[in-house]
């Protein structure tokens, strides 16, 4: 479900993009697409395997394992999420430069509201497999539908209304921020108290 979301995001933002600003804004989406999944693969290394270990710790009320996985990861997605903010901020233009050459029609700020776009994305991940592995994917989903129909509604606004892709990376981050980056740590926090009283109202 999260590759499924951010793949409709990333191409209506490139197909609008290309509409209003032309090939070269659409370019320079395809390249932070592909910095956006690659990065991600690393962290997915380690989110993906604990999914189905959640969903065992789950089945066997092992509330404290859990509880130890959601700081673990959580703390290792705002890390990562924060270093590839302060990696692209400083040093961002300069990469991408090295890598496929002056073509990027953004400068040092809209790559660092992309990074921001691309963090939160992070942290929703790390969220939501918390949140699979509670036994939470209907609303996880309902979720995830709700937030794209959101994200591409800003899309629209700031195509519209803007002046460069830094202004729709910033409303499709405001869309994350006030979606699901901002519900699903929330869930979590609400699923695992619900657990611990679950349990003790049976142990009672």
């Amino acid at each position: 479900t999260y590759s499924i979301s951010a793949l409709v995001e990333y191409s209506v933002l490139g197909y609008l993009a290309g509409r209003f600003f032309g090939p070269a804004a659409a370019a320079t989406c395809a390249i932070f697409v592909t910095i956006h999944f690659s990065l991600t693969g690393i962290v997915q290394m380690v989110t993906i395997p604990a999914w189905p270990a959640l969903m065992d710790a789950r089945q066997r009320n092992d509330i404290q394992w859990i509880e130890k996985c959601r700081k673990k990861l959580q703390l290792l997605c705002l890390g990562y999420g924060i270093a590839a903010v302060l990696f692209f901020a400083l040093l961002g233009q300069f990469a991408i430069q090295l890598w496929v050459g002056d073509v990027l029609v953004v400068g040092k700020l809209g790559i660092a509201v992309f990074a921001i776009f691309f963090a939160l994305h992070i942290w929703r991940h790390g969220n939501q497999v918390l949140l699979l592995g509670m036994d939470q994917e209907k609303w996880v989903a309902r979720s995830l539908v709700m937030e794209s129909a959101v994200v591409l509604g800003l899309l629209w606004v700031s195509f519209q209304f803007g002046d460069g892709l830094e202004w729709v990376y910033l409303a499709a981050a405001v869309g994350l921020l006030v979606g699901t980056a901002g519900r699903f740590p929330r869930k979590v926090n609400n699923s695992l108290r619900k657990m611990r009283d679950q349990l003790a109202s049976g142990t009672q």
